[in-house]
C-alpha cells in the first residue's frame, strides 16, 4: 500500500479525527496511514500509544498512485470487505470480487492484477498449515500481514486464476485449510512457535504437495521478527473494532495489536481502513 515520503506521525492534540487509509507492514514494521482532513495531509497514526475511539461508518479510502493520494470525490459510504468503492478501485482491479474468485486470466478486462504471475504458498500459524496465493511480488509481505510463523512456496503460476485453482485443489484434495480463525491465531500467542513440529509437518505435507505439483518442496522460511514477544501470559480477547481502545501496547503480530487493559486484548488493525478514528492525546 502507498505511503507518502512526507507522511507525518500524528502529533499530540486534544482530539484528532483521522480517516484510516491503510494498514500494512514494511518489513517487520507495522504502519497505519490516515488522511487528516484538517491539515489536508497523509499522516502516520501512532499505534504504539493507544488511545483511540473507532467510529461505526466506513467511507471509501480513495485512490493512490506511486507518489500521491486522491480522496474519493464522493466520499462514498461502503459496506462489505473492501475499503474502496468500485469507481476508485477500477483502475487497479475492475471487478473487486475477483480478489477472491478471479473470473478470468486477466484478458477479459486487461487487468494486471489478475494477469501477472502469482505464487501459491503454504504457511504455518503455529502448527496449523494454511494454503494461499498472492501476486509473486507480494509473498513475504502478505505472509507477514497474516502473522504467519513460516512459509514455503509451492508453485508459480502465470496468472491469478490458475493460482486460485491450484490453491483450491490443494485445500480440497490434501485437506489443507485456507483460513485461520481469529481465535485460533490469538490462541497461538500463549506459546512460542513450535519450530520442530512445524518442520516435521512440512516434511510430510511438502512431499504430498510435491507429488501433486511435480516439484520438490522448498525449505521453510521463518518469519520470527514480529514486534510481539511470545509466549503471552494468556490468549488475548478480540475486541470489537468499533468503540474505544486504550491501554499498554504489548506488540503487534500480523493484523492483531495486543494491548493490556483489565486483561489482554486484541484489536484487528486490518479492520481500520475506511473508518474514522478519533485519536486522544
Amino acid at each position: 500500500m502507498f505511503v507518502r515520503s512526507d507522511a507525518l506521525l500524528a502529533k499530540p492534540s486534544e482530539t484528532r479525527s483521522l480517516h484510516v487509509l491503510s494498514f500494512d507492514w514494511h518489513g517487520f514494521e507495522p504502519r497505519v496511514i490516515a488522511w487528516d482532513s484538517a491539515l489536508s495531509k497523509v499522516v502516520e497514526v501512532d499505534i504504539w500509544n493507544l488511545n483511540m475511539c473507532v467510529t461505526t461508518s466506513r467511507h471509501c479510502v480513495g485512490s493512490f498512485d506511486d507518489e500521491d493520494y486522491f480522496p474519493c470525490p464522493t466520499a462514498r459510504r461502503i459496506n462489505g470487505p473492501f475499503a474502496q468503492c468500485q469507481s476508485c478501485a477500477g483502475p487497479y482491479i475492475p471487478i473487486q470480487q475477483c480478489t477472491f474468485e478471479p473470473r478470468c486470466d486477466g484478458t477479459l478486462c486487461a487487468s494486471k492484477f489478475c494477469s501477472r504471475e502469482h505464487a501459491v504458498y503454504v504457511a504455518f500459524h503455529g502448527a496449523m498449515a494454511k494454503v494461499g496465493m498472492c501476486g509473486k511480488h507480494r509473498v513475504e509481505p502478505r505472509l507477514i500481514e497474516q502473522g504467519a510463523d513460516a512459509y514455503a512456496l509451492v508453485a508459480m503460476l502465470p496468472n491469478r486464476l490458475e493460482a486460485r485453482r491450484l490453491e483450491s485443489a490443494i485445500s480440497k484434495e490434501l485437506k489443507v485449510r485456507q483460513r485461520v480463525l481469529s481465535k485460533e491465531a490469538l490462541a497461538n500467542y500463549v506459546a512460542s512457535p513450535p519450530w520442530q513440529v512445524i518442520d516435521e509437518r512440512w516434511v510430510e505435507l511438502g512431499e504430498r504437495i510435491g507429488a501433486k505439483t511435480g516439484s520438490p518442496p522448498e525449505k521453510l522460511t521463518r518469519l520470527d521478527r514480529y514486534p510481539l514477544a511470545q509466549p503471552l501470559a494468556a490468549s488475548p480477547r478480540l475486541r470489537e473494532t468499533i468503540g474505544p481502545h486504550e491501554g499498554k501496547v504489548l506488540g503487534i503480530k500480523g493484523r492483531y495489536l495486543v494491548y493490556e487493559n483489565e486483561g489482554l486484548n486484541a484489536l484487528d488493525l486490518s479492520d481500520l481502513p475506511a473508518r474514522v478514528v478519533k485519536i486522544n492525546n
